[in-house]
């Protein structure tokens, strides 16, 4: 499990960098429609900064592996992924 936090940490770290830097991008990289509104762009800093605050949760949470903190991270990682996957499987139509 401290092998899971720590790749966690870092895709949640990364994608939130990645998302509070150029949000409409990345939104478009995965959606395949930009954001345009100023509103949308602030949700997506919003969301950048709640995957941030998650990486530095399962970063801290790697080296007690065995308390519930943990096991709790893991769960919320597995209730924030498990909705998304089919999403990434169905390809985005113009």
């Amino acid at each position: 499990m401290k092998q899971l936090n720590a790749v966690s940490a870092m895709i949640a770290a990364g994608a939130g960098a990645a998302l509070i830097s150029f949000p409409s991008a990345v939104v478009k990289l995965l959606l395949g429609v930009p954001l345009d509104a100023p509103a949308a762009v602030a949700l997506g800093r919003l969301t950048a900064g709640s995957l941030i605050a998650l990486g530095i949760a399962c970063w801290f949470a790697g080296g007690d592996t065995l308390s519930r903190a943990a096991s709790g991270i893991v769960a919320a990682l597995l209730f924030i992924i498990s909705p998304l996957l089919p999403f990434s499987c169905w390809p985005v139509s113009d």
